[in-house]
């Protein structure tokens, strides 16, 4: 994911947080870098699950919604528009 998507949706220490579980294979190891004690790191992990689960909710149900067809299909869908021609294109057209 491109930091500025990272920087959108998280928070500074947040990715500090996830950028320390990457690169360490234990809590502690993580928490000693960040410089918390290893109970904080667990609860911060929890939670970020929390969230995570409350968000991942929220968008499984709107999804099943969407695959119910109709006009709902639309809700989410991003449209783009065509650009209309450049008089010069139409010029040189021949019928």
């Amino acid at each position: 994911m491109s930091t500025t998507k990272r920087m959108k949706y998280l928070t500074q220490k947040e990715i500090d947080f996830f950028d320390a579980q990457a690169q360490f294979d234990t809590v502690k190891a993580a928490a000693t870098f960040l410089g918390i004690s290893p109970g904080t790191l667990y609860n911060r992990r929890m939670n970020i699950r929390k969230r995570y689960r409350k968000r991942r909710g929220w968008i499984n149900s709107v999804l099943s919604q969407i695959r119910r067809g109709g006009s709902l299909t639309n809700l989410l869908t991003q449209r783009n528009k065509m650009a209309p021609p450049d008089s010069e294109d139409l010029d040189d057209e021949q019928f």
